[in-house]
């Protein structure tokens, strides 16, 4: 009995652990299942209220940041006070949208728009929603706000962009538990609104007239005509006529009264003809036929429309393709191309630097092919060309690329052309001659590519030997700290752009839980004297450093002015060549590097006047290095000049030293000009000013708001290709019965007679009729203010355009063709 008492005890027993460790495994499992639930339930806690935050975040962005704008908008019209420039727009809407108000808005109450929707207020409403939840936020109101991160800036002339982070911000549950804690967006990057003001009051013109016109943001269909379509349409052809100018209305009938358009020639009974063909017979009236667009042949009738306003041009009309044609022949060599080089801004640019870009956007095919194949037959890159003025001067130029391959190429010359003017310069080439690449040296105010094995001691002033010169670069080193200077002979003085390449030997970074220094800093300075050491406190950097430790603010990409920091708060993580770009203008300082790919800018005060080129790599090491590659020195101006290339390849006469010139014509139709102009509607141009300074009445923060749009625009990938849309607004003020009836009635009422030759330019017409500023010349416009039709003389029209305006909208060629000089 025993033994089968231990028996049966024994079968239990085995019996009983399988089912105590089935049991102990479920209850392992079932905790770690709690567990992972649990943490499951956390993580989708943390990310609900994180995404919450952040959508609210956005939603209160865009809701304070369109009625700051309103709120400024309505403070200039109501109490016809410009914002401050010297406190500026982009700073008064920020201070809106933080906190309801700004100290820029003297004697208005901001709560009249504004309504309470700040982010302060945002900020006390959503902390009550969450401790209503059990939650609490962390630090402060105050030092959220203090902490918040705001830009403000005009994306493109009818955008305003806002861009917000908040960098910290912590939320626990009521057990103390963190729930959250980071930056709003949780990604670490930013939000950003983007504000349409079209529809948007302009209040330049309430605040200039005294609220007694009014007018609103509207863009014309055109609306960016320096990059896409022009509000012009234009055929080149052959043509006749006894007038240099013929203007009337097309029609596709033959009418005694009407331009007649179309592929043959029909007979007699038209005032004027556009033909697609040759009408093979004598023509008195004017004619324009076998048409072209873009050197293609083009009918008319898919072109212009009937009833549209037309302006015909004939004579020796400045060569196809659209730019002047020089007629002396200057070179032995067999081939020209010429090209038309436009000063857009009221100064003289001397001995100015402009780029000659050869590719398929600005040679169309079989032009472009022509011109590679024949200046460089041999296809080694290097061509045979020769640059020769209007006057048959020889010109210093400079191929920095050439590719004939891919048939594209980048000539700088170095120019002079008088304020608001242009010049036409030849470009000779041939498949025989000499090669050559130019001189960059008589190109560019400083020049500089280390070829060699020594310092160029013509250019360069050194007091240390921790650099050398290998490969086309100059490599440097060691601790520079106030004792060492590579300086330029050469004095140099505003406005230029300094630009290069160069290379961090090295940069900091974690690896686990160990850091790996590798401190390598590269500057460029503006310093006072050849002998200026590094560091100097009355000099300027621009920085460029790999180390991200201590937080100090030298550590990133900064500008060093006079001995204070402006950092961006970004390590050069990279040791691959990088591109900058720095732009002194006396008062301001802007450094742009490809790595970040952002424009950090400064203010300098006072101005540095002259200054010598320093450049130095404080490594605090004899085996890591900081290399450059290339610098230069080059004339900036706000608004650089516009290059137009023929698209007529010349070949030399044969037995005269001038060239035979073609009896050229061009037909131009410009209605839908006349209906943005009529409708009042805005053009965005680069040159004028900008929804900001329109409130601000005042042009002088023009580079900066454009810095700043430049900016924005590359950071959320909206430019054209490669070029930044243009932040400037423009529309046109024309006292007439037939175009602005409001305005005609306001002449009349205050006295107003119209002065001949005063630009229609809105912000300048203003300036001159109601605030006692200067006059900018405008020209009457062929089809709108010149001419005689068959409805009548449109001189009665005062409707002028300064040059610079009308280069903007209608290109070079069309505002040589249509504007009455």
């Amino acid at each position: 009995m025993k033994r089968r008492g231990f028996f049966l005890n024994s079968v239990v027993l085995l019996l009983l652990i399988p089912l105590l460790l089935l049991l102990a495994t479920y209850e392992d499992v079932s905790s770690q299942v709690i567990q992972a639930q649990s943490v499951r339930t956390q993580a989708e806690r943390t990310y609900r209220v994180a995404s919450f935050l952040e959508l609210d975040f956005q939603k209160a962005l865009e809701i304070s940041g369109k009625r700051a704008i309103i709120t400024i908008i309505d403070y200039v019209s109501v109490t016809g006070d410009f914002i401050s420039p010297t406190y500026m727009v982009n700073n008064t809407i920020r201070d809106l949208i933080l906190e309801g108000t700004s100290p820029s808005l003297i004697g208005y109450d901001p709560n009249r728009v504004m309504r309470g929707q700040s982010l302060r207020r945002w900020l006390l409403n959503i902390s009550a929603d969450l401790r209503d939840q059990g939650f609490n936020i962390s630090p402060s109101i105050d030092e959220i706000l203090n902490s918040m991160e705001i830009t403000v800036a005009p994306l493109d002339s009818f955008r305003v962009v806002i861009k917000a982070r908040i960098p910290n911000i912590t939320i626990r549950d009521v057990s103390g538990r963190i729930v959250y804690t980071g930056a709003i967006p949780s990604n670490g990057g930013y939000i950003y609104s983007i504000v349409d003001v079209q529809n948007l009051e302009d209040p330049i013109f309430s605040a200039m007239t005294g609220g007694r016109y009014y007018r609103s943001i509207r863009a014309c269909p055109y609306s960016f005509p320096e990059l896409l379509d022009k509000p012009i349409k234009v055929l080149e052809g052959n043509g006749s006529s006894t007038v240099d100018h013929f203007v009337e209305e097309f029609s596709r009938t033959v009418d005694p009264d009407r331009i007649y358009f179309g592929d043959y020639y029909p007979g007699t009974g038209a005032a004027a003809y556009v033909l697609l063909n040759n009408p093979e017979q004598n023509v008195t009236e004017p004619i324009v036929f076998n048409t072209t667009l873009n050197g293609r042949r083009t009918s008319p009738l898919e072109v212009f429309n009937e009833g549209d306003m037309g302006v015909l041009v004939f004579g020796n009309v400045s060569g196809a393709g659209g730019t002047g044609t020089a007629t002396s022949w200057c070179s032995l060599l067999e081939y020209r191309l010429n090209v038309t080089i436009q000063n857009r801004i009221n100064q003289e640019l001397k001995n100015f630097q402009v780029p000659i870009t050869i590719d398929s956007t600005t040679l169309p095919d079989p032009a472009l092919t022509t011109f590679f194949r024949t200046a460089d037959s041999d296809g080694d890159n290097i061509p045979i060309i020769e640059f020769y003025d209007e006057n048959c001067n020889p010109m210093n130029f400079w191929v920095e690329k050439w590719d004939t391959n891919t048939k594209q190429a980048v000539i700088w010359v170095n120019v002079t052309i008088p304020a608001n003017s242009q010049i036409t310069i030849a470009i000779y080439f041939d498949s025989n001659g000499v090669e050559t690449l130019g001189d960059p040296d008589k190109v560019f105010d400083f020049y500089d590519d280390f070829e060699g094995s020594s310092l160029d001691t013509t250019k360069w002033t050194t007091n240390t030997n921790q650099y050398s010169l290998e490969n086309g670069l100059i490599k440097m080193w060691g601790n520079w700290n106030n004792q060492y200077y590579i300086n330029t002979l050469k004095s140099f003085a505003p406005n230029v752009i300094i630009e290069g390449v160069w290379r961090l030997g090295g940069y900091t970074y974690w690896r686990g839980r160990r850091i790996f220094s590798y401190d390598t800093d590269l500057t460029i300075g503006l310093v006072p004297s050849e002998t200026s050491t590094w560091l100097d406190d009355s000099a300027i950097y621009a920085w460029y450093d790999g180390y991200d430790y201590n937080l100090n603010p030298w550590n990133y990409k900064t500008l060093r002015i006079y001995g204070s920091y402006i950092p961006n708060l970004q390590q050069i993580q990279s040791t691959d060549w990088q591109n900058f770009e720095i732009i002194y203008t006396n008062t301001q300082i802007q450094f742009w590097d490809s790595y970040t790919n952002t424009w950090l800018i400064g203010s300098v005060y006072p101005p540095l006047s002259s200054f010598h080129l320093q450049i130095a790599a404080d490594t605090d090491s004899d085996t890591r290095y900081g290399y450059i590659d290339w610098i230069r020195v080059r004339k900036y101006a706000p608004t650089p000049p516009t290059v137009m290339i023929s698209q007529n390849i010349e070949t030399k006469p044969s037995s005269t030293t001038t060239a035979t010139t073609t009896s050229s014509a061009r037909a131009y139709d410009i209605q839908p000009f006349i209906d943005c102009i009529m409708d009042q509607r805005y053009f965005g141009i680069y040159n004028a000013p900008s929804f900001f300074e329109r409130l601000e009445g005042s042009t002088i923060n023009h580079a900066a708001y454009e810095a700043l749009a430049h900016q924005l625009q590359d950071e959320l990938g909206v430019k054209y290709g490669s070029q930044y849309y243009p932040i400037g607004l423009v529309s046109f003020m024309i006292p007439d019965p037939t175009y602005d009836q409001k305005l005609f009635d306001l002449f009349n009422t205050l006295g107003l007679s119209i002065e001949e030759g005063q630009t229609s330019f809105d912000y300048y017409f203003l300036q001159y009729y109601f605030k006692g500023g200067a006059k900018v010349t405008g020209y009457r416009m062929w089809g709108v203010s010149q001419g005689v039709t068959s409805q009548g003389d449109l001189s009665s029209v005062p409707f002028f355009i300064d040059n610079q305006t009308a280069v903007a909208i209608f290109g070079v060629q069309g505002a040589q063709d249509l504007l009455q000089r």
